[in-house]
C-alpha cells in the first residue's frame, strides 16, 4: 500500500507572540517616513518566527493589514533596544555580533533593504537608544568603548564615527529620551556623566550635563516624555520603594508608589500616562501590570488573569499595544502581545515561534520526530 502523504495535525493556532518573556521591546516604526506606507510595530527581543514568517529576533507588524514583515535574515543575538530615524531608517542594539550577515558589534541599522554596521560598533551590552533632531544616534548601556575609543556606557554617532557625549559615565545606562526642545534626559544606575553629580537621572543641552534633583531619589529606569514635554520616569526613593514620579521643572514629584514594579511608561496622544509592569496598585489603586494616569488619578486597565506586562507602546489613536508572558489578556487569548483599543482587548494575529529545535528522529514509519524550545511548528499549536 502506497504511504499517505504526511502533514502537522492541528488543534488550531494560538494568536500572538510565543516565549513572549523574550520579548524585550517595542518601537513605532515608519518603513518610507513621510511617504505613504503605513506606520509599523516593530519587536525586538529573541525568537525565531512570526507568523509563518522567519523573523530573527526581530520583526515588524502592521496594524491595518495584520501582517508580519522580516528584517531580512534578522540578527545574531538578542536585541535590546530598537529606534526609528526620520527618514525610514532603524537602528538596533543589544548583544550580538552581526546583523543580515554583516558584522556588527552590539549595534546595526537597517537601511531599508539591508543591515549597516555602525564603524566597529560597541564592545558591550546596548540597553537604550535615542535619535537627536540633527540625526546623531545615542546608544546607552554598559560599555567601555565605542569605535575603539574610551568611551563609557554613553556615546554618541553622527553618521560616520562614535565619540563621547560630554563625558564619561559611571554606571549603566538603562534609559534615554528626547525633549521637545532638543535636549537628551539620560536614566540609570549612575551618579556622575563627566565628573558633574547627576544622582541617575541627568539633562545633556547640547554642551554640558545637568543634574534633574539632587540626595532624595535614586535609580532610574523607565523615561518617557509626553506631548506637551512631560518628563515621567520610575524612580526608587533613597529610603526604599519604587514611584512612577514627573519632573516638575525644579524636582521630581510622586505621581504614586507601585506595590510591584514598573517596567514601562508611555503617553497617548491625548497626553495620558501609561504604565506597565508587575504591580497589584499604584498610589494605592487596585491595578494589576496596567494603568493609566489621568485627571490626576490612576486607572486600572483590565487586563484578567495576566500578573506582568513587560513593554507597551502608545499610539495617537488611543491605541496601545502591550506585550508581556501571558497567554491571554483579558477575556482575548493573546500570547504575549496584544492591543487596547480602549475598552476591548485584540490579539495581533499569529506570533512569533519559538527559539529552537534541539532533537529529532526518524521512526520506523517515515515520520519525524522533533522536539526543542518551541509551541507552534509548520503553523500548528504544539
Amino acid at each position: 500500500m502506497a504511504q499517505c502523504t504526511l502533514q502537522w495535525q492541528t488543534g488550531g493556532s494560538v494568536p500572538g507572540v510565543n516565549n513572549a518573556g523574550n520579548l524585550l521591546d517595542m518601537t513605532r516604526w515608519d518603513p518610507d517616513g513621510t511617504g505613504p506606507l503605513a506606520e509599523r510595530l516593530v519587536f525586538t527581543g529573541y525568537f525565531a518566527a512570526a507568523g509563518n514568517t522567519p523573523a530573527q529576533n526581530i520583526v515588524a507588524f502592521d496594524p491595518a493589514t495584520s501582517a508580519w514583515t522580516s528584517f531580512g535574515t534578522g540578527i545574531s543575538g538578542t536585541l535590546e533596544a530598537a529606534i526609528a530615524e526620520p527618514g525610514g531608517g532603524l537602528v538596533v542594539g543589544g548583544t550580538f555580533t552581526s546583523a543580515g550577515g554583516v558584522a556588527a558589534s552590539n549595534i546595526a541599522r537597517w537601511n531599508g533593504t539591508s543591515w549597516q554596521a555602525l564603524g566597529s560598533g560597541i564592545n558591550g551590552l546596548v540597553l537604550a537608544l535615542a535619535a537627536m533632531p540633527n540625526g546623531d544616534m545615542i546608544a546607552g548601556g554598559q560599555f567601555t568603548t565605542a569605535g575603539g575609543q574610551a568611551i563609557a556606557n554613553l556615546a554618541r554617532w553622527n553618521g560616520s564615527q562614535w565619540s563621547a557625549l560630554g563625558g564619561a559615565v559611571n554606571g549603566t545606562v538603562w534609559s534615554l529620551a528626547v525633549l521637545p526642545g532638543g535636549d537628551l534626559i539620560a536614566g540609570g544606575n549612575f551618579t556622575q556623566i563627566n565628573g558633574q553629580a547627576v544622582d541617575y537621572v541627568g539633562r545633556w543641552d547640547g554642551t554640558a550635563w545637568y543634574p534633574m534633583g539632587i540626595g532624595t531619589w535614586g535609580l532610574t529606569r523607565a523615561l518617557t516624555v509626553g506631548p506637551n514635554g512631560e518628563v515621567c520616569a520610575n524612580r526608587s526613593l533613597l529610603n526604599g520603594g519604587f514611584h512612577v514620579a514627573q519632573w516638575t521643572g525644579t524636582l521630581w514629584q510622586s505621581l504614586g508608589q507601585a506595590y510591584g514594579d514598573v517596567y514601562d511608561l508611555g503617553f497617548d496622544g491625548q497626553g495620558t500616562l501609561h504604565a506597565a509592569g508587575s504591580f497589584t496598585s499604584l498610589a494605592g489603586v487596585p491595578a494589576t501590570a496596567l494603568a493609566r494616569h489621568t485627571n490626576g488619578q490612576w486607572q486600572a486597565i483590565p487586563v484578567g488573569a495576566a500578573t506582568v506586562v513587560n513593554h507597551l507602546e502608545c499610539w495617537s489613536n488611543g491605541n496601545v499595544f502591550v506585550g508581556g508572558p501571558f497567554l491571554a489578556i483579558g477575556s482575548t487569548t493573546a500570547n504575549g502581545v496584544a492591543r487596547w483599543d480602549g475598552s476591548t482587548w485584540h490579539a495581533l494575529a499569529v506570533g512569533t515561534q519559538g527559539w529552537a529545535v534541539n532533537a529529532m528522529h526518524e521512526r520506523s514509519n517515515g515520520d519525524l520526530v522533533v522536539g526543542g524550545i518551541f509551541n507552534q511548528i509548520g503553523g500548528v499549536h504544539a
